[in-house]
């Protein structure tokens, strides 16, 4: 059996639900609850609902980010940053309802690019 540090453990576990908590109040009015699990969000960012595909992409960032939301952009700035990277698929970028919903614009420390590079898109 391998040893299990508790202290990261307890840690990580409270980072998700805090993560997930903070995702509730901050999310657009459509958005089901964070996905938290890895496979959950790669399905979501390869699905056809492109709004849920954001999400996916989100919850990969907030995972890559060991789930600290604190320095993390919220689901709307995230979304817009996102929209605006060169290296996020097309299916998204020229989205009209999503370039309405979200309007591109970049954000400081390559939001998107690390969220990109999470997935092996950049």
């Amino acid at each position: 059996m391998p040893d299990i540090n508790l202290p990261q453990l307890r840690q990580r576990v409270i980072n998700v639900l805090s993560a997930r908590e903070w995702f509730r109040r901050t999310a657009p009015s459509w958005a089901p609850p964070l996905p938290i699990r890895v496979a959950e969000c790669e399905a979501l960012g390869n699905g056809t609902d492109h709004r849920l595909a954001l999400l996916g992409f989100f919850g990969i960032s907030l995972a890559f980010e060991g789930w600290d939301y604190t320095g993390h952009p919220t689901f709307p700035c995230y979304a817009s940053a996102l929209l605006a990277h060169p290296h996020t698929p097309h299916r998204l970028r020229d989205d009209p309802e999503l370039k309405r919903s979200f309007h591109p614009k970049s954000l400081r420390g390559s939001v998107g690019a690390r969220a990109n590079r999470s997935r092996g898109i950049g």
